[in-house]
């Protein structure tokens, strides 16, 4: 599990978006099915001011969706 999470942070910054101004924007998602239509996801984002001098934002999300029919 360890490695699949440091392999998705890898991924995440090999693709993070460099603006002109070399900000970094990154972000990643984990999702995983807990029983029938049950699934939780997990989500973090990064971003940092023009320079990469300071943080701009970042953000976590943890939550469940249900699908009521396939």
């Amino acid at each position: 599990m360890i490695k699949k999470i440091c392999l998705v942070a890898l991924c995440a910054l090999c693709f993070a978006g460099i603006g002109n101004a070399q900000s970094l924007w990154t972000s990643a998602e984990v999702s995983k099915k807990i029983v029938g239509g049950l699934n939780g996801f997990g989500m973090v984002e990064y971003r940092t001011h023009a320079g990469m001098s300071s943080t701009e934002r970042w953000a976590g999300t943890l939550g469940l969706d249900y699908k009521i029919c396939d």
